[in-house]
C-alpha cells in the first residue's frame, strides 16, 4: 500500500526529472556572459633596437589599433632594463614624459593656463602616407642623426606599415631630421625578420 508520503516523493521525483528536460526556465550552463569571447591576444609589433653595431628587431606588445605613429613612440622610449643588461641599446634621443596640465574649477574667475604642448622630443612625427612613401619628421631637439639611428626610426616605420597596410612591394621612407637634407631609405636598410619556427636543439 502506497503511503502519502511515497506518493508526495514520487510526484517531486516526477517534478524533477521533467525540469531536467525542460529546463524550467534555468539554464543548465550555468551563467552566461554576453557580447563575444575575449580572445586574449595582445598584438605585437617589432621596434628597431642597436647591439653591437647593428639593428635589431626586439618585439614590443602594445594595444590595438596598431599605428605607425604610436609604433614611433613606443621606439622612442627606447630600451628596458633588461635589454640594456643584454646590450641593446639606441642611438635615438630618449623621449621625454608630456606634462599633464592641472583641471581647475569651472567657478574659477581666472582663465586657466593652456596645456603645455607636449615635449618636441617626445617622438617622431609622421607627417604623410601614400602607397610608395611615407614621410616622416624628426622635432628641433631631436639630436644628432646618426645612420643608425636613421635606420631604426626608418626600419621601425616599415615594419609597422607591413601590419597595418601589408603590401608585396613594401613603401619607401623619407626622414627629415632638424637640420638638412631627407634621407630615404627602404627594407634594405633592415634586417632580415627572425623564423618563427625554433631552432633545434644540438
Amino acid at each position: 500500500m502506497t503511503t502519502p508520503r511515497r506518493r508526495l516523493t514520487a510526484l517531486l521525483s516526477a517534478v524533477a526529472a521533467l525540469c531536467a528536460v525542460t529546463s524550467c526556465g534555468i539554464p543548465t550552463t550555468g551563467v552566461v556572459e554576453a557580447g563575444g569571447p575575449a580572445s586574449g591576444v595582445v598584438p605585437t609589433v617589432r621596434i628597431h633596437l642597436v647591439a653591437d653595431g647593428a639593428l635589431v628587431a626586439v618585439p614590443r606588445r602594445t594595444v590595438a589599433p596598431i599605428d605607425i605613429q604610436s609604433v614611433l613612440t613606443i621606439l622612442f622610449q627606447g630600451p628596458t632594463p633588461q635589454e640594456r643588461r643584454k646590450g641593446i641599446t639606441t642611438h635615438l634621443t630618449p623621449s621625454r614624459a608630456v606634462p599633464v596640465p592641472t583641471p581647475t574649477s569651472p567657478s574659477t574667475e581666472t582663465p586657466s593656463k593652456a596645456p603645455a604642448p607636449p615635449h618636441p622630443g617626445y617622438s617622431a612625427q609622421v607627417t604623410a602616407i601614400s602607397d610608395d612613401l611615407i614621410s616622416v619628421t624628426l622635432p628641433p631637439d631631436a639630436g644628432p642623426l646618426t645612420n643608425l639611428a636613421a635606420s631604426q626610426i626608418i626600419c621601425t616605420t616599415l615594419a609597422a606599415h607591413s601590419l597595418t597596410t601589408p603590401s608585396p612591394t613594401p613603401p619607401r621612407v623619407s626622414l627629415t631630421p632638424p637640420d638638412g637634407d631627407p634621407i630615404q631609405g627602404d627594407t634594405t636598410r633592415c634586417p632580415e625578420p627572425e623564423p618563427t619556427s625554433a631552432r633545434a636543439t644540438p
